[in-house]
């Protein structure tokens, strides 16, 4: 009876460390590629609870140019408003239409912003500190992007996770959209 118990605990455990796995939490950012843009999965690759872009968010990209100057850095700030806002996360890229990387993301605050690379591809995203928001309702995150030297059209993808801060990954929405020179859009 006592090696049956505790083959049956050896088993538990092995399937809750297993299901950790498949389902990891990433209160210091989604992992690169997670954009909804050119063809990336978006947060609900972790967070499924709600369909994309499901209820009314206020996501935009505060000081983005109609049209940029190229070599300049200019100070952007996104911001998310939700009326469920508990806690907040994004990862944001600047892309040529072509899906080439568009300029470069500064950070001078490290502690709530990374930058991490993949397929030559930055992904700018919060850490966990990042995720705690500013106000009741609102997330705000400041950064610098360097303009490339090309003064072609760049768009800049973005996915947002309005969390219910419950360190699980039930419960939240997921928002994408896309903003260029000239608006935003959403993508569906």
């Amino acid at each position: 009876m006592r090696s049956y118990r505790s083959i049956l605990l050896v088993l538990a455990a092995g399937a809750g460390a297993l299901a950790a796995k498949q389902l990891p939490l990433h209160s210091n950012g989604p992992q690169p590629g997670h954009t909804g843009g050119f063809a990336e999965p978006t947060c609900r690759a972790c967070h499924f609870d709600y369909a994309l872009n499901e209820g009314d968010a206020s996501i935009r990209i505060d000081s983005l140019p109609e049209s940029y100057e190229p070599a300049r850095t200019y100070t952007l700030r996104l911001v998310v408003r939700h009326a469920e806002l508990k806690r907040a996360g994004f990862q944001l890229t600047a892309r040529y239409e072509d899906g080439a990387a568009a300029g470069t993301f500064e950070i001078s605050d490290t502690a709530r912003l990374r930058v991490q690379e993949a397929k030559g591809i930055a992904y700018l995203s919060h850490t966990a500190a990042g995720s705690r928001l500013v106000d009741r309702d609102s997330a705000v995150w400041r950064f610098n992007w360097l303009a490339p030297a090309s003064d072609r059209r760049i768009i800049f993808n973005a996915a947002v996770n309005v969390a219910n801060d419950d360190a699980s990954e039930f419960g939240d929405r997921i928002y994408t959209r896309e903003f260029f020179s000239g608006g935003e859009r959403v993508r569906k």
